[in-house]
């Protein structure tokens, strides 16, 4: 029997080393601690697609016990990442600095972020950006 999902957050990372799994599997685990809405974390293979995106979502609700999620958030480093959120109508997260934030800014990204260093800021990224435009 699984729970209802509707007030999960999916994150799913472009398996393009955008985030070390060990301190996101951490992250997840205090998040949960703090009462704050439950987490899951799934990676997507180096070339993120729909069928990819549709596979780690299904395997992280299976893992959690969980009938789907209540919001789905992406978090990328490449305007492709930008692109395939906005198509599939994810909320996006991008991680880049400098000329590279520029980029996925031009994309349609709207939220972007340095990294995870500060928790707080990146919770509320992950909780609220939007899909991009």
């Amino acid at each position: 029997m699984t729970m209802d999902g509707s007030t999960w957050i999916l994150v799913l990372f472009a398996g393009d080393g955008t985030i070390d799994r060990a301190r996101a599997a951490d992250q997840v685990l205090w998040l949960t601690m703090r009462g704050l809405p439950r987490w899951a974390v799934a990676e997507l293979g180096p070339e993120a697609d729909a069928a990819g995106i549709a596979t780690a979502t299904a395997a992280a609700a299976a893992a959690n016990g969980v009938d789907g999620f209540g919001r789905r958030t992406y978090v990328g480093r490449r305007p492709s990442d930008v692109a395939l959120a906005r198509r599939l109508g994810m909320s996006f997260v991008g991680l880049a600095e400098g000329s590279a934030a520029d980029r996925l800014a031009r994309a349609g990204a709207a939220a972007i972020l340095a990294g995870f260093d500060d928790i707080e800021v990146a919770l509320t990224a992950l909780a609220k950006a939007p899909v991009p435009s």
